[in-house]
């Protein structure tokens, strides 16, 4: 039987597009500011049928997915009829497993070659991941001598992936490589004034740089603490002061971190499934959704790395 299975494009899928409104509450750093330039200018390469690959890498939650996002819509609003796709390397390596059961990998591969543009996040994702890997370099040859625009996402180098394709670093150092950094202090205290406006929360420029100086991550770690402190003064019904937000923060800081056995175990649980699923390599697709999002609590609720 041949692989028949459609794969999912944002056409058709309009809930994995961010609304205009959003996009532009996107706030512009130092740190973001040459990634989003890039992207800007893939527009005219999309015009001209120009392949070119662009590679940004940075820590989680750096808004790397944001700006494809942002760009994105741009893409579409200058060329209405783009083709596309946009997947996560978890994503892309459960398909072809789906039509490598279904017998129908030529299949699969078609519905990646015939496009303007392909992104792909979170590519650290394929470590250890042989055929999807190998499946990834056949399709970024191809694509090249079609035309394609290829945006490619990661958090860290080709050359500290383990377990990956020689072909595939090398076909990903021959992108632009841009870094997308965690911010700086000035930077962090811009995002939280900005993330407090957003919501329409005055927040004193004294307690943005307490919030700034306390929480050393990311935009997204940053809007995770706001949105809890806010909350929290809401229940109170206290004001944002000085003493207020100290005292928050440091109850957030020691904040006990929950095992990972623990997030395992609830997440298996909560999917009908056995930890042991979770940890084989089984790439049924109710598994991996599984586990991608057991990988995603223990990336936000722990130290663990994604390898471990």
């Amino acid at each position: 039987m041949g692989y028949s299975k459609s794969l999912p494009t944002l056409h058709q899928s309009p809930a994995r597009m961010p609304k205009p409104s959003q996009l532009h509450q996107f706030l512009l750093l130092p740190e973001n500011r040459s990634a989003h330039r890039a992207l800007e200018n893939l527009s005219k390469s999309l015009q001209q049928k120009r392949g070119k690959r662009l590679f940004l890498y940075g820590p989680s939650g750096t808004g790397k997915s944001h700006l494809i996002s942002q760009a994105l819509l741009e893409y579409r609003q200058s060329k209405p009829k783009i083709k596309y796709r946009r997947v996560t390397a978890s994503e892309f390596a459960a398909q072809l497993a789906d039509a490598s059961a279904a017998g129908g990998v030529p299949e699969f591969q078609q519905q990646y070659r015939d496009l303007d543009l392909l992104i792909w996040e979170d590519l650290q994702a394929l470590q250890k991941r042989t055929e999807s890997q190998r499946q990834l370099v056949l399709c970024l040859d191809e694509i090249e001598t079609k035309g394609t625009v290829a945006i490619v996402s990661s958090t860290t180098l080709p050359g500290r992936w383990q377990n990956i394709n020689r072909k595939l670093i090398d076909r990903c150092r021959a992108a632009l490589s841009i870094e997308v950094a965690l911010p700086s202090p000035q930077s962090r205290v811009r995002l939280c004034r900005h993330f407090a406006q957003l919501i329409h929360e005055p927040m004193p420029a004294s307690v943005a740089e307490c919030i700034a100086q306390t929480i050393q991550g990311s935009p997204r770690d940053l809007h995770s603490v706001i949105a809890r402190l806010v909350e929290d003064a809401h229940r109170r019904k206290c004001k944002l002061s000085d003493e207020y937000v100290a005292q928050f923060l440091e109850s957030e800081i020691v904040a006990p971190v929950l095992p990972m056995k623990i997030i395992i175990q609830v997440t298996a649980r909560y999917f009908t499934l056995k930890v042991a699923d979770l940890k084989s390599s089984s790439r049924r697709s109710d598994i991996v959704h599984a586990r991608q999002v057991a990988m995603y609590m223990l990336r936000e609720m722990t130290t663990h790395t994604q390898i471990e």
